[in-house]
């Protein structure tokens, strides 16, 4: 057998036993609860080039006001310290938003890109890509912690004119893919749904093929807790099966184990899928850096508006600072510390 047919038969063999992505499943929300509480929301203006951004912003807004699903509210204008429009979640925002009774703030960013297939050098061939991504996020004024993230992307393959008043420009492309990335956007947000859509790994045959099987069918109907003990069985009967690996940290993410499925993640992406396995660590830990995040922003909030939060108190108030509480979002005095030296709120 030749080289080339040893590698292929090994490629099939691979695939056979420890499969590929095959279906999908939703996680749900870490801050489902929280997310249905909120009535009232205000959007500050997305991030992004300017002739597209402010668009953005108007069409994310009416989607949402469309959907009946929230209360828009307007923040007074503000600037951030260069003079631009503020466009990210601060405390003075988090204040002025609670003063008007908003419950979340959204927040969103813009991003285009075009794609060329390169010869070298300068040259290129083929008709360009081009892409728009709107991405937002709903953020908790009280806590600052992320309720909802979500992004969506349109893209356009063909000869860009070059007159600016054609409709196959590039402004006016860019223009149009914006525009249909944030109407689904807005339309996502409206709906108050705040599930995360997974690929799931599959197993066609092989030891634990079985259990991956029934574990996708539980996670596919939303049974987490089902689905986890289906993978653990198939990891145990193949201990170097990457999509059980991967399976079981997404089973783990969904039931809000993010340690243990972070670590199963990049356990997996040493077997099998980097892209895709690299991608889910990727996101969790995003999540868990947004909740730390959150935490303090809801400290710098406290501790700037109730000038006794986080001071001794009772019985405490003799003890080492070691030993003191400081409120339910310090973990330790030199946290305080340094939440206190944060930039007042206006």
């Amino acid at each position: 057998m030749s080289l080339l047919a040893r590698i292929v038969a090994g490629a099939i063999v691979a695939a056979l036993f420890t499969g590929c992505a095959s279906t999908t499943a939703k996680l749900p929300p870490r801050n489902l609860i929280a997310l249905q509480q909120v009535q009232r929301v205000a959007v500050l203006r997305f991030a992004g080039p300017e002739e597209l951004s402010e668009k953005a912003t108007a069409d994310v807004i009416s989607a949402v006001r469309n959907s009946g699903a929230y209360q828009i509210a307007e923040l007074p204008s503000m600037s951030d310290i260069n003079g631009g429009v503020v466009t990210k979640m601060n405390p003075m925002v988090m204040h002025q938003a609670r003063m008007l009774g908003v419950g979340a703030v959204i927040t969103g960013k813009v991003r285009v890109r075009t794609d060329t297939k390169a010869l070298g050098g300068s040259l290129s061939f083929g008709d360009p890509t081009v892409y728009s991504t709107v991405s937002a996020e709903m953020l908790d004024v009280t806590t600052g912690q992320s309720l909802y993230k979500l992004e969506a992307t349109r893209s356009y393959m063909g000869e860009l004119e070059s007159s600016p008043k054609s409709r196959d420009s590039l402004q006016n492309v860019l223009a149009r893919l914006t525009e249909q990335s944030a109407q689904e956007v807005g339309t996502k947000l409206g709906g108050r749904d705040g599930t995360t859509q997974v690929q799931l790994a599959g197993a066609t045959w092989g030891s634990g093929a079985a259990e991956i099987k029934e574990g996708n069918q539980a996670a596919e109907r939303g049974d987490w807790s089902a689905a986890l003990v289906s993978y653990q069985e198939a990891l145990e009967e193949n201990p170097d099966s990457h999509a059980a690996m991967y399976n079981l940290g997404l089973a783990n993410e969904a039931l809000g184990n993010s340690v243990e499925a972070i670590k199963l993640f990049k356990k997996a992406r040493q077997y099998g899928d980097k892209d895709m396995y690299a991608a889910a660590a990727r996101r969790v830990e995003s999540t868990e850096r947004d909740a730390l995040l959150a935490m303090t922003r809801a400290a710098q909030y406290a501790t700037q508006t109730q000038p006794h939060y986080g001071q001794p108190y009772g019985p405490q108030a003799g003890r080492p600072v070691q030993q003191q509480h400081f409120g339910p979002h310090m973990r330790t005095a030199g946290h305080f510390a340094a939440i206190r030296r944060l930039p007042p709120v206006p």
